[in-house]
């Protein structure tokens, strides 16, 4: 059996206002100078950087076979996640292809379930253990992103969350023989 899962992709992007460009006059004055010998004036600067997230390095999970005994099935990828929050903060919220976002592959009219759960221990300190990930549901705040590359590869780089999907054993015994593909949307937004 095959299993395909995609995934979304969330572009991170730095964004720097200067001056008093977005802000009304009385919040900001620049003081213009006077002519003479020498003219000083001033004027204040304003730097915004807006939160932003972002989800990389995903890749497709394929089981290739899977025969009765082989056991309950768990494919996991190690992924990058950043986050300009404070300790990497962010939720993640997950989406299957099933009926109403159900965690469910499908062959034809057959369907496989699977269960999703969210390591965000940080670079170093990823486990099979985690959050458990309802589908469209956003999970509670978690730590652990990135915070100074958005391609995880900063002063300490790798991998910050593992995504593990797993199906029961009796449900792979229960599906009919043939390959089952769905896709998996994550929703990564700072927090």
């Amino acid at each position: 059996m095959r299993y395909v899962f995609s995934k979304l992709r969330l572009k991170h992007a730095l964004y720097l206002t200067i001056g008093s460009t977005f802000l009304s006059s009385s919040a900001m004055a620049a003081v213009q100078g006077e002519l003479g010998s020498t003219s000083q004036g001033s004027l204040d600067l304003r730097v915004s950087k807006p939160a932003r997230a972002r989800i990389s390095d995903l890749n497709d999970l394929t089981l290739a076979s899977w025969v009765t005994g082989d056991g309950d099935v768990k494919l996991k990828d190690d992924v990058c996640v950043y986050s300009s929050k404070a300790q990497g903060g962010y939720t993640i919220k997950a989406s299957g292809s099933g009926a109403e976002s159900a965690f469910t592959l499908a062959n034809g009219s057959e369907i496989l379930p699977y269960s999703v759960t969210w390591n965000s221990g940080g670079v170093g300190n990823l486990t099979d253990t985690g959050t458990n990930l309802a589908s469209n549901v956003t999970s509670p705040r978690l730590t652990g992103a990135s915070r100074d590359s958005s391609s995880c590869n900063g002063k300490n780089p790798g991998p910050t969350a593992r995504l593990v999907v797993s199906m029961l054993q009796t449900d792979m015994d229960a599906a009919i023989d043939g390959t089952y593909d769905g896709t998996l949307t994550l929703l990564v937004t700072p927090n």
